[in-house]
This record gives structure tokens, C-alpha cells and sequence, in this order.
């Protein structure tokens, strides 16, 4: 599949959708490895600047979670996670959480935005120090 779309150009958010789709044939026929390296082709091209689409590429750092996982490189994890884009998609993920439990519970937004600085704050602070 890779030869094929190396002979014609086609522009980038349509190649990674291919490695994407390309990857889960690959985690379907279990071959975990094969899978990561196509997950992390599309989801470096979902990071360019000129296609910039993050909620594919959160799907795709799950896929990518999930092929280390399957294939028992649990240690690898981390990086992935607390990689320098991995580390957006975390936050972002889990502002989403709190956003849903902040409305579940009724909290006035006065208190939404003043835990939402403290949260972010804390969490930058804790990157900084793993990336430092």
C-alpha cells in the first residue's frame, strides 16, 4: 500500500488517513509493530501545521497507546504520553474530564474557571519538571 502512494503525491491529511486506515489492518491481523510505525506516521502528519486536525491525531495517539500495549512494550508507554505533542493531547483529554464532571455536578462556572486555572497550572508545572 505504501509503494502505491509513494508514486503519486497525494497531499497529506489523505496519506495519513491511509496510514491510519493502514494501521488498524494491521492491529487486526496482529502485527502490533507494524501498526505503532504507521499510527505514528499519521499522527505526525496530523500535527503539520498544514493539516492540524487533533481530534484524529488523539485518536491516533489512543491507537498508538494501544498498539505498545498489545504488543507488551509497556514501558514505552511514557514516552508516548509525555512525549512533546503526547503531552497536549493529555491535558486536552483531561480538561475534557473535568469539564464533564464540573457540569454533572452543577458547579457555578465562578468555580469552573478558578479550578480550571489551579489544574492547569499544576499540570504544567508537573511536564516541565518531567521534560526539564
Amino acid at each position: 500500500m505504501k509503494a502505491l502512494c509513494t508514486k503519486v503525491y497525494i497531499e497529506p491529511h489523505l496519506q495519513a488517513e491511509i496510514d491510519m486506515h493502514a494501521g488498524i489492518i494491521s492491529l487486526s491481523e496482529k502485527d502490533y509493530s507494524l501498526a505503532y510505525s504507521y499510527f505514528y506516521e499519521a499522527f505526525d502528519t496530523f500535527n503539520l501545521p498544514t493539516v492540524k486536525k487533533p481530534t484524529k491525531a488523539l485518536r491516533t495517539l489512543k491507537l498508538m497507546v494501544l498498539s505498545k500495549i498489545m504488543n507488551g512494550n509497556l514501558d514505552e508507554i511514557n514516552s508516548i504520553i509525555y512525549g512533546k505533542t503526547g503531552k497536549l493531547y493529555l491535558l486536552t483529554v483531561f480538561y475534557k474530564r473535568f469539564e464533564v464532571r464540573w457540569k454533572r455536578y452543577n458547579c457555578p462556572q465562578k468555580y469552573r474557571t478558578s479550578r480550571q486555572e489551579e489544574i492547569r497550572s499544576g499540570i504544567k508545572a508537573s511536564c516541565d519538571r518531567k521534560s526539564g
